[in-house]
């Protein structure tokens, strides 16, 4: 028995931040979730699969109209004439369209599960029973896990399930459940969604998140995809990444060669990093963020805007149009921002300065009054940005409590790196 196992496909979904940037290449963004859908459905059919998981999050939130629907339903098409047969359910992002779903009739190869409660699919023909359940609403909080029925002897048993498990890192805590919850019912295989990053949970049984088919923004680097899974009664399963993505994001650190070397070592090793990156890609379109050392912090400017033309320059030399350098940042070369020469002691700020700094920003957090102030003055002093920094998936969220305290927390330590200056060596003489 040979299945594909993918979740978070966001049909529809824009590829954030890249619109909001002068030059971005509009044609390779547009339609870039599609694209990889339509590579799932080709995979399918070419690695002949018996049937295809979707683990939820199969849609963006609200449609603009129905053509992000009938684009599922044509593609399901696809699969029905292939003798393939798909199943899906509704998570978090999904819920919220809730109500034009139910609209579309789906081709009878499709089988959405219901969100009253779990149900089972017997596929007699394969020996294998599907068990599954939806989100009835887009924060569901309950451990739909636990109400999954056990194992149903004599056949393969695969849960289908959208879930942040115990917690997952930039996710919300949906439908959550412990490891144990899932091995506790005797399945063979675990389709789970909901996690963006592709990870292996357990090996046997099979527990997997097949991350989402294509990356959306910066925090979405590296391949993308969906899971080849080959399971036979009583082995482990075998699982192959599929990389199925049609445009890739990177985060590229460029080199740092002595301040002595001069402009052409550093373009040279610019141009060889970008060629890596490039090469990585495996002939997909590659959106590059490039992280070049600032060599000194205090310097007037913005360094990353100063060599931004130059590094689109040298992707155009290595691909043409096959690298879209997205950002050029600067980071300082060491922790602390002092300018100081190399091999200087960096003395601690001042003891009693950071404990008022500590105390300062504790209050900014915890007192809505103070907190309620300080958004009205930065939403203030915003609206004369540009929409690049306030707007995107990187934009200012200043009705995000937890988004506004990760803020102040590396304002703090910023401050703190300010307090730190080089120590005074003692001179002998």
């Amino acid at each position: 028995m040979r299945f594909i196992h993918a979740a978070d496909i966001h049909l529809d979904s824009p590829l954030k931040g890249l619109s909001l940037h002068e030059g971005a290449p509009e044609n390779e963004i547009r339609g870039a979730v599609r694209r990889a859908f339509t590579n799932l459905i080709a995979a399918c059919c070419q690695e002949r699969v018996d049937f295809l998981l979707l683990a939820g999050d199969l849609y963006d939130g609200h449609w603009q109209d129905f053509n992000t629907g009938l684009f599922f339903v044509r593609q399901m098409a696809i699969l029905r004439e292939a003798g393939i047969r798909a199943f899906f359910v509704r998570g978090n992002h999904d819920a919220e369209n809730r109500h034009l779903t139910p609209d579309l009739p789906l081709p009878d190869n499709v089988h959405l599960f219901a969100a009253d409660g779990p149900e089972s699919r017997i596929l007699e023909d394969l020996g294998v029973a599907i068990h599954g359940q939806s989100f009835s609403r887009s924060n569901q909080k309950e451990n739909l896990a636990d109400g999954y029925p056990p194992a149903l002897p004599g056949l393969c048993n695969l849960g289908l399930l959208h879930t942040a498990l115990s917690g997952r890192k930039g996710h919300e805590p949906y439908a959550p459940c412990q490891v144990s919850d899932l091995t506790a019912k005797g399945y063979d295989y675990w389709a789970l969604g909901h996690v963006h990053g592709r990870e292996v949970v357990r090996e046997d049984p099979g527990i997997h998140f097949p991350g989402n088919l294509q990356g959306r923004h910066i925090r979405e680097s590296g391949a993308k995809g969906a899971l080849l899974v080959e399971l036979e009664p009583g082995k482990r399963p075998e699982v192959r990444f599929l990389p199925l993505d049609v445009l890739r994001w990177e985060m590229l650190s460029l080199p740092t060669p002595p301040r002595s070397a001069g402009l052409p070592v550093l373009e040279e090793g610019i141009h060889a990093a970008l060629t890596g990156a490039l090469a990585r890609a495996e002939g997909r379109f590659l959106v590059v963020r490039a992280i070049i050392p600032r060599e000194d912090f205090s310097a007037p400017g913005n360094a990353g805007e100063r060599w931004l033309p130059r590094v689109r320059a040298l992707a155009a030399d290595v691909a043409g149009e096959r690298i879209w350098v997205e950002r050029v940042v600067a980071v300082e070369t060491r922790e602390t921002g002092c300018t100081m020469s190399p091999g200087s002691p960096l003395a601690p700020p001042d003891e009693a300065a950071g404990s008022l700094l500590d105390d300062l920003c504790g209050g900014l957090v915890t007192d809505p009054e103070v907190t309620a102030h300080l958004r009205e003055e930065l939403k203030e002093k915003l609206r004369a940005l540009p929409v690049e920094i306030t707007q995107g998936e990187e934009g200012l969220r200043l009705d995000d409590e937890v988004w506004l305290g990760e803020l102040l927390d590396r304002a703090r330590r910023l401050i703190q790196r300010e307090l730190a200056v080089p120590a005074q060596t003692e001179q002998t003489e």
